[in-house]
């Protein structure tokens, strides 16, 4: 038995939780996992990965032309910041606020958008929306950015286009399992995550595609907005990062879990 086996078995035994996850990775060459798997995406996600078939722009384009979500002409570069006035939109990003005095509101308000009601020379204050809704005062020049925590509102313009998708992406800033064996290596980064307490789950993406554009270099590259997740629309660019899986919601290859169940079988091969 491999060192990886001795591991899993002690981490399964020491986590009844996590059993449901690790079991399937003990399968012994001559057949399937003896224990039924109740978390579906675990299992495509590894599906995913471990199949390591990389979506291209092109395809990636195509996918998305297929299921109607619109192209987008690049976006001009933005003019510098000017001050805010009253009506303007804004929203509150906390995590980017530098500003001691407005630490309060930041955290009350973080993530929501509303119109601003009155500016001061020293303080804005703005009118915000939701169930936490109400006014809210910032201290600091009547501009947007770290020194203030507010930013101009953008949209996620989820009007255009009503298709949720699901996708398995790889982003430059996500953890990337090896690649030489990567059957072999894909069971030792799970192991690694699930030492860690985690499930590494952070590449799967469910979502609206919102639109898809080409960058200032040429580079394709679509957005997401997955308000499980994000609080604003999330940029996936197949060029950067590894897109493994993109298609719509609910609506996955028919033939994943045979193909899964073989790459775990082949996967068990050796281990005894």
């Amino acid at each position: 038995m491999s060192n990886l086996r001795s591991a899993l078995v002690r981490l399964a035994h020491a986590n009844p939780e996590l059993r449901g996850d690790l079991l399937p990775l003990l399968a012994p060459a001559s057949g399937l996992p003896r224990v039924a798997v109740t978390d579906d995406t675990y299992e495509f996600t590894m599906w995913a990965i471990m199949k390591n078939d990389r979506i291209g722009p092109a395809e990636a384009e195509k996918i998305l032309e297929r299921m109607g979500v619109p192209m987008k002409a690049p976006k001009e570069k933005t003019k510098k910041t000017e001050p805010l006035k009253k009506g303007d939109h804004v929203d509150v990003k906390a995590r980017k606020n530098t500003n001691a005095l407005n630490v309060d509101a930041c955290e009350k308000f973080d993530g929501q958008d509303g119109f601003v009601t009155e500016v001061g020379s020293n303080f804005v204050v703005v009118d915000f929306r939701g169930p936490r809704g109400g006014l809210g005062r910032f201290e600091g020049a009547n501009i947007t950015g770290a020194k203030t925590g507010l930013f101009r509102y953008t949209s996620p313009d989820v009007a255009e286009s009503k298709k949720m998708v699901e996708m398995i992406y790889i982003s430059e800033k996500t953890p990337k399992p090896p690649s030489k064996d990567r059957i072999e290596m894909v069971k030792k980064y799970v192991e690694k995550g699930l030492a860690k307490g985690e499930q590494r789950s952070e590449q799967y993406y469910t979502g609206r595609a919102l639109a898809m554009t080409h960058n200032k270099q040429g580079q394709f590259y679509f957005s997401v907005f997955s308000q499980q997740r994000d609080s604003y629309p999330r940029s996936i660019n197949p060029t950067k990062g590894q897109l493994l899986y993109l298609g719509q919601l609910n609506k996955r290859p028919g033939g994943w879990r045979n193909e899964y169940a073989a790459l775990m079988a082949k996967a068990g091969e050796g281990e005894e």
